[in-house]
């Protein structure tokens, strides 16, 4: 147990910090009068956009690079890497990297899950029939006037709200293995942990930016992939109000940790760059 704790004490933290932001943020709303008719879901989405935990697009990326360096960057820049090579081989050493980035998808989804059954006491109630706006009269030109939601989500998730919440906590495992890949690839040459820390933060958001406005105008302004439009946002994986399509969302979320794994055989694959590169 000794051991578990010195080896998570980071993870620990932040994770107690969460919940605790998580509680004190449902314990302020639980009071809100206008979210008492609403169900878990809505209130559930509704918090993550407009209360304090709408910070986690930014934070949540934060505190997962610290988590990952943490785990490893004493044990690259140590020296230590060396002697435990006398023991194992180095194909079985590189292995533990591709757990440590496993390691960390827990994190985001089982805090998320701790504020929506949050949302579920303090609402008694997951019918989403009353958050999805209804016809109520015509306008004089005879377009349909619908009713005010304060979803601030696309409501035609709300068709299947099993699959809505399946996605959204999958997806923050799968951008949690995201985040500390890039950050395994980075703090390798960085023999400073704040400066592997703040590389590989600069490094995630250059990748937002990248996805944002290179791959959205490629594929959904010139290729015309409107289906497309809104997954690329890297920090909207909150919010789901940009875009049309949660399969969208997933596969492209399942190519980029592809593609992080890929970065990330390759940048340890020669033992003898590493070991140059973390002397």
């Amino acid at each position: 147990m000794k051991r578990f704790y010195n080896n998570n004490k980071i993870s620990i933290f932040f994770l107690i910090f969460l919940l605790l932001w998580c509680t004190i943020v449902l314990i302020k709303y639980n009071n809100v009068d206008a979210l008492k008719d609403y169900d878990a879901i809505t209130v559930f989405f509704y918090i993550l956009a407009y209360s304090s935990l709408g910070l986690m697009q930014i934070l949540a990326p934060i505190f997962i690079i610290i988590m990952s360096v943490v785990s490893i960057h004493s044990e690259l820049h140590s020296g230590m890497v060396k002697n435990i090579l006398v023991r194992i081989s180095y194909k079985k050493y590189i292995k533990k990297f591709f757990f440590l980035t496993l390691s960390k998808i827990w994190f985001l989804p089982l805090s998320m899950l701790f504020l929506f059954l949050g949302c579920v006491v303090i609402t008694k109630n997951i019918d989403v029939t009353n958050a999805i706006p209804k016809v109520v009269g015509m306008t004089s030109n005879g377009s349909s006037i619908l009713s005010n939601t304060i979803s601030p989500i696309n409501t035609n998730f709300y068709d299947d709200p099993l699959k809505l919440m399946l996605t959204f906590f999958i997806i923050l495992g799968l951008h949690s293995i995201f985040y500390s890949t890039i950050s395994l690839i980075i703090c390798k040459k960085n023999k400073n942990i704040i400066v592997s820390i703040i590389s590989t933060f600069l490094c995630y958001i250059g990748l937002c930016i990248l996805s944002e406005i290179v791959l959205s105008k490629i594929f959904v302004v010139w290729l015309n992939f409107r289906v497309l439009d809104g997954i690329f946002n890297l920090l909207g994986i909150w919010i789901y109000c940009d875009f049309n399509s949660l399969e969208a969302l997933l596969i492209y979320s399942i190519i980029i940790v592809v593609i992080s794994y890929l970065f990330l055989f390759i940048s340890y694959k020669n033992k003898e760059k590493v070991l140059i590169d973390i002397e």
